[in-house]
């Protein structure tokens, strides 16, 4: 979520959701999850110990830290970028269907999830090694990537039910733009369009590259500023349904 800006432009941040949303919404709590991505294993000190785990393997991890921040306790709003959304949707979906009340009030109180350039069908990136198979060795993940794999069909399967019986907000930011992918001197589209539509909430493509499309300019930016009102939109109905309890708390004290 970095951002970089020339001369003395004080939108410049390392992080823009730690940075702007606490001033522009004091009262939410802002997390980050940090977890390793990559496209390649193929590193001198590559070891099976050191392989990026399965988006199962993570979704547990995850999903175990987020309980112990006590995550759930509050409405939530995911803002997720690229490998980042199908890692939310495995978290959601394996929280809806567990055994523990603690993980399941994670899934319940989901508000609203933000997808930025999210494969969720997969993506061409991931046949690269068809072609450059001399230069990458594809990680766990990038296996998983291929299109229309039966683990993202299936994935995208149990999210829709779960948006059956969860009122979530999906907002959805496509790229349009190639990056360019310096190690190996080419453009690549690594998200298009068409593998990153979802079918439900509001849909957005944007002139940008895989990387910038998660790394809103300045605050006054289109992609912040949709993530901001729809936070604060999460806001104004948490405090409507609220209301009429205070009120009745209100009467009954007298």
């Amino acid at each position: 979520s970095q951002v970089r800006q020339q001369g003395n432009d004080k939108s410049y941040t390392l992080c823009w959701p730690k940075d702007w949303l606490p001033q522009d919404c004091p009262f939410i709590r802002v997390l980050g999850v940090d977890y390793e991505s990559r496209l390649s294993d193929w590193f001198p000190t590559c070891s099976e110990k050191l392989r990026v785990k399965s988006l199962g393997e993570k979704s547990a991890i995850v999903l175990d830290q987020l309980m112990r921040c006590g995550i759930g306790q509050r409405p939530t709003v995911w803002v997720a970028h690229s490998m980042g959304g199908l890692l939310v949707k495995k978290i959601l979906t394996e929280a809806l269907s567990s055994c523990d009340y603690q993980a399941h009030r994670i899934a319940l109180n989901t508000r609203a999830v933000v997808f930025l350039s999210t494969p969720h069908f997969g993506c061409p990136l991931a046949k690269i090694n068809d072609v450059l198979g001399y230069l990458l060795l594809p990680s766990t993940e990038v296996e998983e990537l291929r299109n229309n794999t039966r683990i993202l069909t299936d994935l995208h399967e149990r999210f829709n039910d779960l948006l059956q019986e969860v009122n979530v907000k999906i907002v959805t930011f496509t790229e349009t733009k190639s990056t360019r992918i310096a190690t190996l001197g080419m453009d690549l589209h690594i998200v298009p369009p068409e593998f990153s539509y979802f079918e439900v909430g509001d849909l957005f493509e944007m002139p940008c590259d895989h990387a910038c499309v998660a790394k809103p300019r300045n605050r006054l930016s289109f992609i912040y500023q949709t993530v901001l009102n729809l936070i604060k939109s999460v806001e104004e109905d948490e405090e409507t349904v609220a209301l009429p309890c205070s009120r009745r708390d209100s009467r009954d004290s007298y």
